[in-house]
């Protein structure tokens, strides 16, 4: 399936994945098409938008790329990741 590219070609493809005549808003009250999600993702979402914001203040510059692969290579090997 192409991927699409202009605002028309997006909406056509959304019509095709969403039955005619169901729109965001009733699908959004429909409570037995949503769910909340784990509460634990939720806080991590919030401590991700924390430390975010936290960092925007402070003007930090950080790495994230190796910062990702510290953490990744410390998993790999079953060590703990560094505090």
């Amino acid at each position: 399936m192409e991927t699409p590219t202009t605002l028309s070609d997006w909406l056509a493809h959304c019509e095709r994945l969403h039955p005619k005549g169901i729109n965001g808003i009733e699908l959004g009250l429909d409570r037995d098409f949503w769910q909340l999600p784990p509460s634990d993702a939720m806080l991590l979402q919030r401590k991700f938008g924390r430390l975010y914001l936290l960092a925007i203040r402070l003007k930090a510059r950080v790495n994230l790329h190796e910062l990702a692969l510290t953490g990744l290579v410390a998993r790999k090997r079953g060590s703990p990741t560094p505090a």
